[in-house]
């Protein structure tokens, strides 16, 4: 019977050094895990400061939104000149084909 004592203690203890085993590998393993997320954590952080405040956008978009409509308005302001210059240039053709026309009937009525 003392064998059989000696036997199980030696199971028991057997067992209870696996275990230890497990659970040292298991917290080596969690530890792994939290450092993984912990560098993850420091990495969104880091990204973060490099990132736009609502305000500061809302500067910068106010301001492009301002020189855009700037824009809009000269080149608004050039597309009437542009059309002005093209009216004047329609009037100034149209005036010489009357006056040609006008030129035409007088020599053709005082050739007769």
């Amino acid at each position: 019977m003392p064998r059989e004592e000696i036997g199980l203690k030696t199971y028991v203890d057997q067992r209870f050094a696996d275990n230890d085993k497990a659970v040292l590998a298991a917290l080596a393993s969690t530890d792994k895990r939290l450092d993984g997320m912990n560098e993850f954590r420091q990495a969104l952080s880091d990204q973060q400061k490099n990132f736009l405040t609502r305000e500061e956008f809302t500067r910068a978009h106010s301001d492009l939104v301002t020189q855009v409509t700037q824009l809009n308005s000269r080149m608004d302001k050039r597309e009437g000149e542009k059309t002005e210059s093209n009216n004047i240039y329609g009037y100034a053709v149209g005036i010489a084909g009357v006056l040609f026309a006008v030129l035409d009937l007088i020599f053709r009525f005082l050739g007769k």
